[in-house]
């Protein structure tokens, strides 16, 4: 029989807690969760007390490597990036911020919300997907690799949002109203230099953007990127008073604060 924590009888507060070791035992097969399972009864047993999710978090905590503190810190700065822009331009309701995801990557888990899908909108989730980059750089003074790393790195998805803009949205410093399908596109980047500027331009214009918002929201960075390094995950109420505390302060550059 499970223990509840102090505290934690609320169905939320369960929920929440639930959410957390699912997050440490992704990747684990069943018969890996249920050798843990074991181990943390044993452990309670041992110690005249029932089992508890604290015993469960402490032993699945156990079984990922400890982040050395510098990659710690340039984890929680990155995705405190994403979040303060997401909040900025209003694009979707954050939902969850960890720098203890699988395989030990961050992100931030957000309700997308309908927004207007013209050029600025668009734009705007450009700056958002590079915040990450953009807070590492600012905040520390060099960015990693990771931004960088695969397919679905916020650096492919921000050429892949990019491309579209200038080859199939309507949105291109040339033929504009020419659409170009995606299955063209890498050939188009690699072999077309002139194709390949523009969409560098637009990104290089949207990373400007970043920098200049990251600047602005220094302080409320700060305070996320702090937060997540001593929670390592920020969700339900914790996660909302902490945006309730931050937003007053956030600012869209040139535009004063934000509203």
């Amino acid at each position: 029989m499970m223990h509840d924590n102090p505290g934690s009888g609320s169905h939320d507060a369960a929920a929440s807690v639930l959410r957390r070791l699912a997050l440490r035992a992704n990747g684990m097969s069943g018969a890996d969760v249920e050798r843990v399972i074991r181990q943390a009864r044993q452990k309670a047993r041992r110690a005249g007390r029932p089992l508890s999710w604290d015993d469960l978090e402490a032993l699945l905590a156990a079984r990922r490597p400890k982040q050395p503190e510098e990659l710690r810190r340039h984890m929680a700065v990155h995705e405190a990036g994403h979040a303060i822009a997401r909040l900025v331009y209003r694009l979707g309701r954050i939902r969850m911020i960890t720098i203890d995801g699988p395989s030990g990557s961050g992100y931030v888990q957000t309700e997308m919300l309908p927004f207007a899908e013209n050029e600025e909108g668009l734009t705007c989730s450009l700056v958002v997907l590079l915040a990450g980059r953009a807070a590492e750089e600012g905040v520390i003074g060099s960015a990693l690799a990771g931004s960088g790393n695969g397919q679905e790195s916020d650096l492919a998805r921000a050429t892949e949002l990019a491309a579209r803009m200038e080859l199939a949205f309507g949105y291109g410093r040339s033929l504009p109203l020419l659409y170009r399908p995606p299955s063209d596109r890498s050939a188009l980047l690699c072999y077309q230099p002139e194709i390949a500027r523009q969409v560098d331009a637009r990104l290089a214009a949207a990373y400007d953007r970043a920098r200049a918002l990251i600047e602005a929201n220094r302080a409320p960075l700060e305070t996320v990127a702090e937060t997540l390094l001593v929670a390592d995950t920020l969700e339900g109420g914790e996660l909302e008073a902490l945006i309730a505390a931050i937003k007053p302060r956030l600012m869209i550059p040139d535009a004063g604060p934000h509203a």
